[in-house]
């Protein structure tokens, strides 16, 4: 048995409302792995796609691979880390992702991430129709590498209606204006930090895989759930009021750890012309920025997710 592993370790450990929401899709993991098919000589080839849990995949595909197991009577098989995935020898494939990063996205004026909300419609919908090819690309890739009857199970986020996670990121793109706006960096490093993400709709998600589209006789869809969890680093408060202001601060901490988590290896790497120094300062003002607007409104961090599971015909 292999297991191909086609990502790192995630963004940050404290991402535990992906956590949660991978967590959802481990039962329908296991169904799938007692229904996928082997190669000759019955090798068993488990795709893993990435997974934002700051761990990969590894639980999840632990599930998977006992799974199998069982339906061998425990008898024990040599698992193979690899990246290769040749046509037509993937038996099952898993992946839990947060975002999804748009190839070609356009040049962004407003915002650092997109999202529905921008005011540059020529921008939305350039991006809307390059994320709607990057999901038929990636689904092609993926009907290449597996077998017929083999499963696909995806989490990911999607669009139902307001987003505040969404908000959190403006909050860093707001932090990345203040230092511009303090002459701590220049136009042309903000400007390099511009990049597209889209959050699909479920028009979106299943517009490939039903009607006319152009995948529907690749894939069956078995499986599509939409439900949202509440992050328990967040909960439903007034920011900054009252008796939860002290709370509201030491909340809004802890997510600006999880977030510069992320944040500061990113930025690092738009300021490689920089300092140890300029960029610790660079850093040591955003935070200060997120935590200001983080503590001072009203949130309920909720984050929604689509369940997805796919059969290859």
């Amino acid at each position: 048995m292999s297991v191909a592993m086609s990502s790192g370790n995630g963004y940050d450990a404290r991402s535990v409302n992906q956590g949660a929401a991978n967590k959802g899709a481990v039962e329908w993991l296991r169904r799938a792995a007692t229904a996928v098919p082997s190669l000759s000589g019955g090798v068993i080839n488990i795709l893993d796609l990435g997974s934002a849990t700051g761990k990969n995949s590894a639980s999840e595909l632990r599930a998977a691979v006992e799974a199998i197991r069982q339906l061998q009577d425990g008898k024990h098989r040599d698992i193979i880390v690899t990246h290769v995935a040749p046509s037509a020898s993937i038996s099952l494939a898993y992946s839990g992702i947060a975002f999804h990063w748009i190839s070609k996205s356009q040049p962004l004026s407003d915002f650092w991430i997109q999202h529905p909300r921008t005011e540059d419609r020529a921008t939305y919908l350039a991006n809307q129709r390059q994320a709607a090819a990057d999901w038929v690309r990636l689904l092609e890739m993926r009907a290449a590498e597996l077998l017929p009857g083999a499963h696909l199970v995806f989490t990911a986020t999607t669009l139902k209606g307001s987003e505040p996670c969404q908000r959190t990121l403006e909050w860093f793109y707001d932090g990345w204006k203040e230092v511009l706006k303090l002459g701590l960096i220049s136009q042309e490093e903000f400007q390099s930090l511009a990049g597209g993400h889209w959050l699909r709709s479920r028009e979106e998600w299943l517009a490939p895989l039903e009607g006319s589209g152009e995948l529907k006789d690749r894939f069956e869809v078995l499986e599509f759930q939409e439900h949202a969890l509440s992050d328990p680093h967040w909960m439903e408060y007034v920011n900054g009021k009252g008796p939860q202001a002290e709370k509201a601060r030491e909340l809004a901490e802890a997510y600006a750890g999880s977030m510069f988590g992320v944040g500061g290896g990113l930025l690092k790497g738009h300021l490689k012309q920089r300092s140890a120094a300029e960029v610790d300062k660079v850093l040591e003002v955003m935070r200060a920025r997120f935590i200001e607007l983080g503590s001072s409104e009203v949130i309920e961090f909720k984050m929604p997710f689509v369940l997805m599971v796919l059969r290859k015909k």
